[in-house]
C-alpha cells in the first residue's frame, strides 16, 4: 500500500511539473516560494548568530569573560590589589577556564597639539592572550610586554589616533594624577600599533601599556594590580564559572562579567534572537500558505481521480496519503534548492566579506556567519513538519467529495 501511494503521487508530481494542467505553474510557484524562505531563514540565523558571536568574541578579547577586582566605586579607580599566585592556580584549575592573567589600570590625559584625549592605560604582561587580540591590529605590531621588563611602547585605538591626528612610530605625552600629588606625572611613550575592535566603549576609552610601567606610575609595588581577567574555553559557562570564582576569592573581591560590564551592548545583542524568530514565523506562515493553495489546486484538478478511488473502495486517508507525498517531494526540492543558495551566499559572505556594516551601529564592520549546524537542521526539520501538519487541513476535504458526481467531473 506503501508503494502504491508513493508511485501514484510521483506520477501526479511528474505530470503536474512538466505538462501544462493547472498544477504546473502551482507547482513551480510553491517550490520557489519554499526555497526562498528557506534561503532567508538560513540567512537569518547564520548571520543573526554570527553576529552574537562576533560581538561576544570582541568584547571577550579584551576584558575577559571574567573580572576579578577590587571594592571600588568605579573600575577604573587607581586602587589595588595583591597578586596572589595560590589564587591563579586555584582559579585556573577550574573548569571552563582558558587562562588568567593580571591587569592594572591608570587614568591618563594624551595632550597631541592642541587636542587633548582621556585615555585608559590598561596595563599587561607576558601572560596576556596576544593571539586573540592581534585580530585588532590594524597598524603596526603588537609588542609583547615582559613581567619584568618596563616598556614605553602602547596600543591606541583607531579612534583615539584619527582624534589626536597620531600614528605609528610616534612619541607621545601622556599626564596622569596620583593620589597625593598636586602636579600630575608626564610620561612618554611610543605608539607600536594602532588596534580597532568596533566596539565604542573600548575603542574610546582604552590603550595597552607594560603592566610594570603602569604600576610604577601609579606608584605600587611589584605585586599589586586593578584586577584578574579571566578567559574561557567555553563562553557559555560563565554563569557557572563565575560563582566558582567568587568562592576562590573568600567573597574579598568583586566579580563580575562580561554581562555585567557590557549590559547595554549585549542586550541589545540579544534583540537579534527576536528578529530571527520574527523572520522564522513570517517565512514560515508564507511557506505554508503557498503549499495549503497548491493542495487546494492540486485536489481540484483531481476531483474525478480521487473519485474513481473512492469507488474502487480506497479510504479518505489512503488517498490524502498519495497527496502528502507530492506535497513532501515540493516541499524538499525547494529546500534542497534553498538551503543550497543559502549556504553558497554565506559561505561567498565568510570569504570575503562583501556586505559591509555601519560599524557605529552594529559594533562590527563586516556581516559575521557562523555555520551554526544545528540549528540549520532543526530549521529544515520543523519547516518539514509544520508544513505537512498544515496539509492536513486541505486534505480533509478529500472525504467530502461525492464520488457519484466526480467521475463525471472532466
Amino acid at each position: 500500500m506503501f508503494s502504491t501511494r508513493y508511485y501514484i503521487s510521483r506520477r501526479i508530481y511528474k505530470k503536474g511539473t512538466y505538462h501544462g494542467n493547472i498544477s504546473s505553474p502551482a507547482f513551480k510557484i510553491a517550490v520557489n516560494s519554499i526555497a526562498i524562505g528557506v534561503v532567508v531563514m538560513v540567512i537569518a540565523i547564520c548571520t543573526g548568530i554570527g553576529l552574537q558571536r562576533k560581538i561576544r568574541e570582541n568584547i571577550a578579547s579584551f576584558t575577559g569573560h571574567i573580572q576579578v577586582t577590587p571594592h571600588s566605586v568605579s573600575s577604573i579607580d587607581a586602587v589595588y590589589m595583591n597578586m596572589g599566585e595560590d589564587f591563579v592556580s586555584h582559579i585556573a584549575s577550574i573548569e571552563d577556564v582558558k587562562c588568567v592573567y593580571p591587569y592594572s589600570l591608570s587614568v591618563s590625559v594624551i595632550k597631541e597639539k592642541e587636542e587633548f584625549e582621556s585615555v585608559v592605560f590598561k596595563g599587561v604582561g607576558e601572560d596576556f592572550p596576544l593571539e586573540a587580540f592581534d585580530g585588532f591590529i590594524v597598524e603596526g605590531k603588537m609588542p609583547v610586554y615582559e613581567n619584568d621588563e618596563e616598556n614605553d611602547s602602547i596600543v591606541i585605538s583607531r579612534t583615539t589616533a584619527n582624534r589626536l591626528e597620531i600614528g605609528v612610530g610616534d612619541r607621545i605625552k601622556a599626564h596622569f594624577m596620583r593620589e597625593g600629588r598636586q602636579t600630575p606625572i608626564m610620561r612618554y611613550f611610543t605608539i607600536a600599533a594602532i588596534y580597532k575592535t568596533d566596539i565604542g566603549a573600548i575603542d574610546e576609552t582604552y590603550a595597552i601599556a607594560s603592566r610594570k610601567a603602569v604600576g610604577r606610575i601609579n606608584g605600587w609595588e611589584e605585586d599589586q594590580i586593578s584586577g584578574y581577567e579571566i578567559v574561557l574555553d567555553n563562553p557559555n559557562a560563565i554563569s557557572s564559572v563565575a560563582p566558582q570564582v567568587y568562592v576562590e576569592t573568600s567573597w574579598k573581591f568583586n566579580v563580575t562579567t562580561m554581562e555585567d560590564t557590557h549590559a547595554t551592548l549585549l542586550d541589545w545583542v540579544r534583540m537579534f534572537d527576536v528578529n530571527i524568530w520574527v523572520i522564522i514565523a513570517i517565512m514560515t506562515i508564507v511557506c505554508a500558505v503557498n503549499m495549503i493553495t497548491v493542495m487546494l489546486i492540486l485536489i481540484l484538478e483531481k476531483t474525478s481521480l480521487i473519485g474513481i478511488f473512492r469507488t474502487m473502495g480506497a479510504s479518505s486517508g489512503y488517498i490524502s496519503g498519495i497527496f502528502m507525498w507530492n506535497a513532501l517531494y515540493i516541499i524538499i526540492r525547494g529546500m534542497a534548492i534553498g538551503n543550497a543558495v543559502a549556504l553558497l551566499l554565506l559561505w561567498l559572505q565568510h570569504q570575503w566579506g562583501i556586505i559591509r556594516l555601519d560599524a557605529s551601529i552594529y559594533s562590527v564592520e563586516i556581516v559575521p556567519v557562523y555555520f551554526h549546524w544545528g540549528a540549520i537542521v532543526a530549521l529544515n526539520v520543523g519547516v518539514v513538519l509544520i508544513n505537512m501538519m498544515v496539509l492536513l487541513l486541505p486534505a480533509m476535504f478529500i472525504s467530502r467529495i461525492n464520488p457519484a458526481r466526480t467521475v463525471r467531473y472532466e
